[in-house]
């Protein structure tokens, strides 16, 4: 909890937040402008979510590297070692912190958008918005904690970024047309988690499967980066 009030306070007081919400605000505001100037069906809750899952995740790297790359980085990690001792509780608390931090861009977003869309005269409803993003918190917060694996493992802060970035732009995409065209493979339900991010549904025979793949894989990306944390030599 001290840390959690310790990184707080540095945050606000370095305005590190100040950009990346500056974009997250930036980038919904310049494309509804740029529909308003074209013909467009009033969209619903849907369209809203998928509006947002295109650009959300690739923040998540911001976030990994405020709490895990800097640190690395400046070796400032040293510091927290030596007073906390025991590295399990500080990456309790830095994935905690990360978490906190991700979701919050997640809902931020989902519902300025929703605030601009219904400011530009569109019929849309703010509940069901918000009920999908309760059913995908599992999924943001299980790619959260893959983008910390990243840096974590890797020794390079634009690596950890450019592996995550990949991942979210290109390779579900990839994977999912490989399978499906050249091996004629029926993936599960959630298994390509970007993917999944962009098929919102309220039916629970759809979001409850995506669940159950964002709980095993958080778990395994948790414990591989709880491992990697323990063994990681710090200079």
């Amino acid at each position: 909890m001290n840390y959690l009030k310790a990184e707080t306070y540095r945050i606000i007081k370095e305005k590190r937040l100040l950009l990346p919400l500056s974009i997250l605000i930036l980038i919904p505001l310049l494309m509804t402008l740029l529909l308003g100037q074209m013909d467009h069906a009033s969209p619903d809750e849907i369209s809203v979510v998928n509006f947002c899952t295109q650009y959300i995740c690739l923040f998540f790297p911001s976030v990994s590297g405020l709490f895990w790359g800097d640190d690395f980085s400046y070796r400032t990690i040293n510091q927290l070692v030596i007073k906390e001792k025991s590295r399990t509780h500080i990456f309790l608390a830095k994935t905690l912190a990360s978490l906190l931090l991700g979701l919050f861009y997640v809902l931020l977003s989902y519902l300025w958008i929703s605030l601009l869309f219904i400011l530009s005269g569109d019929k849309l409803q703010l509940l069901p918005v918000l009920q999908i993003f309760v059913t995908q918190i599992p999924l943001y917060a299980c790619l959260m904690l893959l983008s910390n694996l990243f840096f974590i493992w890797l020794k390079r802060t634009r690596q950890a970024s450019s592996f995550f970035l990949f991942l979210a732009l290109f390779f579900d995409q990839l994977f999912f047309l490989l399978a499906s065209n050249l091996l004629h493979l029926q993936l599960p339900q959630g298994l390509l988690m970007f993917r999944a991010l962009q098929e919102p549904s309220l039916e629970a025979h759809d979001f409850l499967p995506q669940i159950g793949f964002a709980l095993v894989f958080g778990l395994v990306y948790a414990g591989l980066s709880l491992y990697g944390f323990k063994k990681k030599e710090l200079k």
